[in-house]
């Protein structure tokens, strides 16, 4: 059985029916719009439930090997089909990219489209571990750990990151209390609304 935490694992549509619907905590789920399972009346049971729903883009492809222009109609593009589904647009403001490629590249098109948060870099975890900071004055993220793609120069002042942190034992990622483990589809994580 799955267990919903503000910060959830990986989960598939056909696992949204084994989310606890009654009192759980607000969490955010990152949805893949197209080659995965995605469909408009899961978006809207889950965000009915008052749950976020984050861009994981359309086709889940590694944004690293993609342009600004390929990057930015991945990300918009699922954003849209989320938006088609009846969430309002202003409400899809958090992304995690697929396979954790994440690079400067992709955080200036989330910046420039107006999101609120990217979670997809990896930090060293243990009672040390950073927490959700603003992209305002450089990356404030050891920038060489779990193969990250960025850069101490980097700034977007009305972006957040939300950083993922290493398992010990194995390659699973922790976002800030709930488990990571990268899939294709339905992803969870960060409440948006937590990080001042």
């Amino acid at each position: 059985m799955l267990l919903s935490t503000p910060l959830l694992s990986t989960v598939s549509l056909t696992a949204l029916p084994l989310l606890p619907t009654a009192g759980a905590a607000p969490h955010a789920q990152f949805a893949c719009t197209r080659g995965c399972p995605f469909d408009c009346a899961s978006a809207k049971a889950v965000y009915s439930k008052g749950h976020e729903l984050g861009d994981h883009t359309v086709d889940h492809k590694d944004l690293r090997k993609l342009s600004y222009a390929q990057i930015q109609q991945q990300i918009l593009g699922a954003r849209s089909t989320i938006a088609a589904c009846g969430i309002p647009a202003t409400s899809i403001v958090g992304f995690r990219t697929p396979y954790l490629s994440d690079s400067p590249t992709v955080r200036q098109v989330l910046s420039d489209a107006g999101f609120r948060y990217d979670s997809t870099i990896g930090q060293n975890g243990g009672a040390a571990r950073p927490w959700p900071a603003r992209i305002s004055g450089g990356m404030p993220y050891d920038c060489d750990v779990a193969g990250n793609q960025c850069s101490k120069s980097e700034s977007y002042p009305s972006l957040y990151e939300v950083p993922l942190y290493g398992y010990p034992g194995g390659n699973t990622m922790v976002s800030a209390g709930g488990w990571e483990a990268e899939g294709c589809g339905w992803e969870a994580g960060w409440q948006a609304g937590s990080a001042g």
